[in-house]
């Protein structure tokens, strides 16, 4: 939270700095490019009025997909590769929504957690986010716009949940600031794990 909490109230300013297209929502992905990722932003990008952008990954795979969703007709996606965690925390404020995927072709994806999810539930901007395997203790409609990554119909549903109301996304994204600080901050953590250990026999 204090990576993200002085930029709250600078939203607008970071956008105009990073230079987002105007009258565009902007949907952000951070992480890794992995098999089983990268092609499910396509499901987003048939939203013409979103324009998404991916930040991390090598150099070399950025310019793989950028060039497969320009030659399927997608000018609405950007690439970066890897950036300054300070530089992302600024691109994942000035977004309007970020995109969470876990993938069941994912090895790890029944027992992973990555911290991500919190980092992004720490900028008070929606979710749209996959809760299958062991993030579904994290993520659920309370908190975030779910989907089932096996599901085409069921992400589409999501995105549009997400869209049709300002009311509604203000509404979970701010449950998902309220839960992160209540249970998931380091020393929120470090209490609940001292907790456990006291009640053990």
């Amino acid at each position: 939270l204090e990576d993200y909490r002085p930029l709250h109230s600078q939203k607008a300013l970071l956008r105009n700095k990073l230079k987002f297209p105007k009258n565009k929502i902007i949907f952000i992905h951070t992480g890794s490019l992995y098999k089983g990722g990268g092609d499910y932003f396509e499901y987003i990008l048939n939203f013409r009025k979103i324009y998404f952008l991916h930040i991390g990954g090598e150099d070399k795979e950025c310019q793989y997909w950028q060039k497969y969703y320009i030659s399927n007709g997608y000018n609405n996606i950007h690439f970066k590769s890897h950036l300054p965690h300070d530089l992302i925390v600024k691109y994942q404020i000035a977004a309007d929504a970020l995109f969470y995927i876990n993938s069941r072709r994912s090895k790890i994806f029944w027992y992973t957690s990555p911290l991500k999810v919190f980092e992004y539930m720490s900028t008070g901007n929606p979710i749209l986010g996959s809760n299958t395997g062991s993030v579904s203790e994290i993520l659920s409609p309370i908190n975030c716009f779910c989907f089932d990554p096996d599901n085409r119909e069921s992400i589409s549903r999501a995105v549009q949940s997400l869209l049709e109301s300002k009311v509604n996304r203000n509404r979970i994204a701010q449950n998902a600031l309220e839960n992160v600080k209540e249970k998931y901050t380091w020393d929120a953590r470090v209490i609940s794990i001292v907790k456990f250990l006291n009640n053990v026999n």
